[in-house]
């Protein structure tokens, strides 16, 4: 009797926990082992980053344990990934070498501070949990001034969390008394107040009309930090009491060493099968992935459902191929109880609508849907 096909994902975080869930679910145990490899013990939900500092979010409503969200029949390796060796088909961690047949890399990405000179110590940001929760304290003591909010790259994830935090500053000032004493500005790397045109007049009102300063085509170059300045690459400044930037992202280490073409750390990948070029054995997903469309959860969620099926296709359990279409969907705060949605893909432009009451309801429940049944692969 041939043995049962080893898969391996590495990483614990959105797209692999959703991935690996989604392969139990299609895939038996006799079909294949199935093992993800990451140190997490609670998994975050990091769309809730944003809404933490205001007090619009309860922490303890962010995370869960892991293994309360991990199927049990799923083997969860505990520990570092150092390294993977192609020809081999091997994976390197601290403690364990690991042998696979399909290998899911879904590292995501990490914050790479040092990109920016003066950036540790003094900007703050929303992208981790304890950050999130440091900038609670920080707005909590709030009392006037100049907060600039901003990235350092367009394409990070999660990337209109920017646009929604600035909104829900302006709307967190007013609730407090203190918008009057306070003056919010926007910078943007690119000449434009986000990357998908459809996008840009709606946000640009928005920002007008919560009377925040908008900045565009600021490439962040470095903070001075005994001056409250932070540096463009063209040479304008701008000084601020409170600075909210979220970091340069890049892939892991781990990436560059392995061989896999890679931007950044983030592999290349072919945008319709989410493998590397000459490497069908190997899919990446979510962060990880070099693809022409946002780093959201959304595409995560999407292509963890692509590769689920075609793996399971691979080993003989669904008959029916197809290719990955870039899918992407989007739910965004646009303040005062209202949001919108929009969704798009390699070959649709994304529509727009106006911000209504529904969204924003859509919303306010995503991570319990995120909880309840994304995680663990029901959809």
């Amino acid at each position: 009797m041939e043995r049962a096909p080893r898969i391996i994902i590495l990483g614990d975080g959105t797209a692999g926990l959703n991935l690996a869930n989604k392969l139990r679910k299609l895939l038996s145990v006799d079909d294949a082992f199935i093992t993800i490899v990451g140190n997490s013990h609670r998994h975050y939900y990091k769309g809730d980053g944003f809404l933490i500092p205001f007090g619009y979010k309860k922490p303890s409503e962010s995370y869960k344990p892991i293994d309360f969200l991990l199927s049990p029949k799923i083997e969860h390796v505990r520990d570092e990934i150092t390294g993977i060796r192609i020809k081999d088909r091997t994976v390197l961690t601290r403690k364990k070498t690991l042998n696979y047949d399909f290998l899911v890399i879904a590292t995501g990405a990490r914050l790479a501070y040092d990109k920016v000179p003066g950036y540790l110590g003094e900007a703050k940001h929303f992208y981790d949990f304890e950050h999130s929760m440091e900038l609670r304290g920080i707005l909590d003591q709030f009392k006037g001034g100049t907060i600039v909010v901003g990235t350092c790259q367009a394409n990070v994830p999660c990337a209109p969390s920017v646009f929604e935090f600035s909104i829900l500053l302006d709307q967190y000032l007013r609730e407090k008394g203190l918008r009057d004493k306070a003056s919010i500005k926007y910078i943007y790397p690119q000449e434009k107040v986000f990357p998908i045109d459809e996008m840009v007049p709606v946000m640009e009102k928005l920002l007008r009309d919560s009377e925040i300063e908008i900045e565009t085509g600021f490439e962040v170059d470095s903070i001075i930090q005994k001056n409250h300045e932070i540096h463009s690459k063209s040479g304008k400044s701008i000084n601020y009491d409170l600075l909210v930037l979220v970091p340069p992202h890049m892939g892991q280490n781990f990436i560059a060493e392995s061989g896999l073409e890679n931007v950044d750390n983030f592999v290349t990948v072919d945008k319709n099968k989410l493998t590397p070029p000459e490497h069908d054995e190997i899919f990446v997903i979510g962060d990880a992935a070099n693809l022409p469309i946002p780093k959201a959860g959304s595409a995560a969620w999407m292509q963890a459902e692509y590769v689920a099926k075609e793996i399971s296709r691979r080993v003989g359990k669904i008959m029916v191929g197809s290719e990955y279409e870039g899918d992407v969907g989007c739910t965004l705060y646009t303040g005062n109880g209202t949001g919108l949605t929009i969704y798009f893909n390699y070959s649709k432009r994304p529509k727009v609508s106006k911000p209504r009451r529904f969204d924003y309801l859509l919303k306010k429940m995503e991570s319990d849907a995120y909880f309840s049944v994304i995680a663990r692969g029901m959809i």
